[in-house]
């Protein structure tokens, strides 16, 4: 059922089964590599983030595992990496959490005035809709002002869960070293 030319010669494979780690990944790249013929089995490459949507959150799990990285050659624990991560991620995130907020609170201090017009038009529901728009347009009100930012901040936290999903030195890592 493989998908290989039949042929008399005997076909060779090399597997792979270990944890998916880039040093080691490079000495088994460097130990194959066969400089007469040029082959070299790359296993560097087979390094990726599995998920529906890896495609998403793959470039953005390679960034935080770059800035953890730099976390841990300070820190020189996992955990504080981590924490240390997850604090430059807010802080990151900041300005669209502020913008959700701020969007959440304007809605909820026309609610009641919304609430009237939707009760107000109780019987045409397609004159309240174009009311309700009218009154977003008149009080510069966003309906969707506070979803957008959480849409934007998605791409992290998928990448972020893939990071600590998929990174092989977190695997039973101590939180201080030497405990």
């Amino acid at each position: 059922h493989m998908p290989l030319k039949k042929s008399s010669s005997p076909t060779e494979f090399r597997l792979y089964f270990g944890p998916m780690d880039q040093a080691i990944f490079k000495r088994v790249d460097n130990t194959f590599t066969n400089e007469v013929t040029g082959y070299n089995p790359q296993f560097i490459q087979a390094q990726s983030f599995q998920g529906w949507f890896s495609f998403i959150s793959e470039p953005f799990a390679k960034f935080l595992f770059l800035i953890m990285n730099l976390f841990f050659a300070v820190t020189q624990s996992w955990g504080f990496s981590i924490i240390l991560l997850t604090v430059v991620l807010r802080l990151m995130m900041y300005p669209l959490n502020a913008w959700s907020i701020k969007s959440t609170l304007k809605l909820q201090e026309f609610g009641p005035q919304l609430k009237k017009l939707q009760e107000k038009n109780k019987k045409d529901p397609k004159k309240a809709q174009m009311e309700m728009m009218q009154f977003y347009k008149q009080h510069k009100i966003n309906p969707l002002g506070g979803c957008i930012p959480l849409v934007i901040q998605m791409p992290f936290l998928f990448g972020m869960f893939d990071l600590l999903k998929s990174t092989f030195p977190l695997r039973g890592a101590s939180f201080i070293p030497g405990w």
